[in-house]
């Protein structure tokens, strides 16, 4: 049986108590899996969310780049090109019923990359996620490719 599910047993041997903790690292996983292209396996662990959620939850989108309408590559920092920072930074994004990023934060990446990709993550466009005909929230990462210059 996968770690998600025996995850998930444990959480509903709870008794209905607050599932914040496992819902917050079942997300995360569904952000790692989809990055890995386990998409079979991140759709499935996403329902179960979505089920465990009932009504009141946010969507969890994983990685969002490719759902995007509207990208914007951020600049790269005269500082970071000076320091030769590179690599990927991943910008957690929550999105709003229209499609709209309503917050986004850094999670990982160069230091001197994270405000720039902050920003950038902020212009972004989405169209709306529909769950059972209706637009939902969705939370998931938007991330950023840096090489060095």
């Amino acid at each position: 049986m996968p770690l998600y599910q025996q995850a998930i047993r444990i959480g509903e041997k709870s008794g209905g108590k607050d599932n914040s903790e496992l819902l917050k690292a079942l997300q995360s996983y569904v952000i790692v899996l989809f990055a890995q292209n386990k998409t079979d396996e991140g759709a499935q662990v996403q329902k179960r969310i979505v089920e465990l959620l009932g009504e009141k939850g946010i969507v969890e989108g994983g990685v969002l780049n490719g759902k995007a309408v509207r990208l914007v590559q951020p600049p790269y920092p005269p500082l970071a090109r000076q320091d030769h920072a590179s690599g990927q930074v991943w910008v957690r994004c929550l999105i709003d019923e229209t499609g709209k990023v309503i917050s986004a934060s850094a999670v990982a990446g160069h230091i001197l990359l994270r405000s720039v990709s902050v920003e950038a993550a902020k212009l972004a466009r989405f169209s709306p996620t529909m769950v059972n005909g209706r637009p939902e929230k969705v939370s998931g990462i938007i991330t950023y490719n840096f090489v060095a210059q």
